[in-house]
């Protein structure tokens, strides 16, 4: 590995990559470093671009020396990176490379963009219901695919779920196990996993297994509700006495998911639901990982298919490909490209937040997360490498294909990505026939803008440089909102959105301008991702459907 002098100015790179800092690598095996993301127990993260030209953007994890040095540590690293190379990617970060005979051994991973479930949570607060029904069958969906694989996360937490543009996705899996020496304590005297979201058999020596995934699933879940974890804070001894001899505190987790996540956060392993059991409860058919990730919404082939203006409806049937989970959601903007209206200042007063960034193409951190406490997991019995020493895992990132590069941002002849997503998710044994949300998504080169409408409330969301989050009214058939680019702009930009259905189709059609009488910049697109049933009735254009939001 060798310095480089220069580095990429901060300007080119997306909002959580830093430069890279001196004595970081300039490339790491045949991965160009193009910037530094965090580090945390088992060593250091950085944003890489795969080799050849167009390249696509990567997390690279690269091992610390102390730990490379052993080589009981090397082995469990090729054996959990051989099987996590396996997992499909319904609803994860993909992993696409990794060596374990580096002089530091690192593992490659897709680059996903969005905010950690901790970080959105802090900055917003407890999910909304819809919100957390998507997030439940996607890291069910997770799970699933992990488990099948023959791999064990062992350290799911908020932090280790991005809410991404493609829909929640779950990170880290597997590799923490490598931590673990012969007697299942790292160098700092600490378990691998977190504390809060670890199942009691793990404070009582047992090995992290499946059924350990399942509570961390409970806990999250409930935390995700509530804004806080079903067992307190406080020091470790503390959190491990209340996970192994008291009740959860589930005061706020209600509704039809209460009954699935009271079964998770079982004190017995063995009368906790399997992963594919949980989709099973949360309405998925067979509990199948697939048919979850279709259900909730293949985003990825959705942003795909607005980016290159196709049209149609997208059932909830699972591809032959593995497909990413769940609806678009609210996310950081691309680089600026094409002019959208003058910025504004103070932004009007946000209302609920909306955590889930939309389909798009940028790209942040997968496992990207600042120093934090140590890690902390459960013994684990011996293993047997299944893969030779001196063996490479996996070729390096090959070539975009047309729809990653549509995702990536790619943009042909200069001219700047526009990409609607319109997604109608209902899960009806969650949420019932008169349940369902509808999320119209702009994106451009230069930022993003959303409506959304969910029960009572409408909300217009534009981000940017700033993050502005303001309610919409409904006049008609027709959604009415003004948006700020953030603090130091001058003007308000006003929107008007118009949502339409015709049979299976249905569609955003908006205006943008600097006021109501100049509303003359015209985008539209038809998409849906999960299904309409037949017993939801009403025309989507039915001011009845989209009450005004909450003053």
């Amino acid at each position: 590995m060798a310095d480089d002098a220069s580095p990429p100015s901060a300007s080119s790179l997306p909002p959580k990559a830093l430069p890279r800092r001196a004595g970081d690598p300039e490339r790491i095996g045949e991965y160009e470093v193009a910037g530094f993301l965090g580090e945390g127990g088992m060593g250091s993260v950085y944003l890489g671009r795969g080799p050849g030209p167009g390249g696509g953007p990567v997390a690279i994890k690269v091992v610390r020396a102390d730990h490379a040095r052993h080589g009981a540590f090397r082995e469990r690293f090729r054996h959990e990176a051989a099987n996590a190379l396996k997992v499909p990617r319904f609803c994860t970060a993909e992993v696409l490379d990794a060596d374990p005979d580096a002089e530091n051994p690192y593992l490659v991973t897709e680059y996903i963009d969005g905010p950690t479930l901790d970080e959105a949570i802090g900055e917003g607060g407890p999910l909304r219901r819809a919100e957390v029904e998507q997030l439940g069958v996607s890291m069910a969906a997770a799970l699933a695919a992990i488990h099948g694989a023959g791999v064990v996360h062992r350290d799911l937490k908020p932090s280790n779920v991005l809410l991404s543009r493609m829909g929640p996705r779950v990170i880290d899996f597997g590799i923490a196990s490598a931590l673990d020496t012969t007697n299942g304590l790292t160098a700092t005297g600490q378990l691998v996993g977190t504390p809060s979201y670890m199942a009691p058999e793990l404070f009582e020596g047992a090995g992290a297994g499946e059924a350990s995934d399942v509570f961390a699933w409970g806990a999250v879940m409930a935390f995700a509700m509530t804004g806080r974890g079903p067992f307190g804070a406080g020091p470790v001894p503390a959190i491990a006495y209340r996970i192994v001899h008291r009740e959860p505190d589930l005061d706020g987790v209600e509704g039809p998911l209460a009954e699935v996540i009271v079964a998770a956060l079982d004190k017995d392993h063995a009368r906790r639901p399997t992963a594919r059991d949980l989709l099973s409860r949360l309405g998925v058919a067979g509990g199948d990982p697939a048919a979850a990730a279709g259900a909730a919404g293949a985003a990825g082939a959705a942003g795909a298919a607005g980016a290159a203006g196709a049209a149609g409806a997208a059932g909830a049937a699972a591809p032959p490909r593995p497909a990413e989970a769940a609806p678009p959601r609210p996310g950081e903007a691309s680089p600026p490209r094409e002019p959208l209206p003058p910025p504004v200042p103070p932004p009007a007063p946000p209302p609920p937040p909306a955590h889930f960034p939309p389909p798009s193409g940028a790209l942040p951190p997968s496992g990207t997360r600042q120093p934090g406490p140590g890690p902390v997991a459960g013994n684990q019995g011996g293993y047997r490498p299944t893969v030779p020493a001196g063996t490479r895992l996996n070729a390096p990132v090959p070539r975009p294909t047309r729809r990653r590069a549509l995702l990536l941002g790619g943009i042909a002849g200069g001219v700047a990505l526009m990409a609607v997503l319109l997604a109608v998710l209902v899960v009806p044994r969650l949420l019932g026939s008169d349940h369902t949300y509808l999320d119209g998504h702009y994106s451009s080169s230069y930022g993003d803008m959303y409506v959304r409408v969910d029960g009572e409330d409408v909300r217009m969301i534009y981000r940017y440089r700033g993050k502005s989050r303001i309610h919409g009214t409904v006049d008609g058939s027709s959604i009415y909102a003004s948006y700020t680019e953030g603090p130091g702009t001058e003007a308000t930009g006003q929107v008007r959105f118009a949502i339409r259905r015709s049979g299976g189709d249905v569609r955003l059609d908006g205006k943008w301008g600097r006021s109501p009488d100049d509303l003359d910049s015209d985008w539209n697109a038809r998409r849906i991702d999960g299904e309409i049933p037949a017993d939801i009735t009403g025309d989507l254009n039915d001011p009845a459907l989209f009450p005004a939001a909450p003053s």
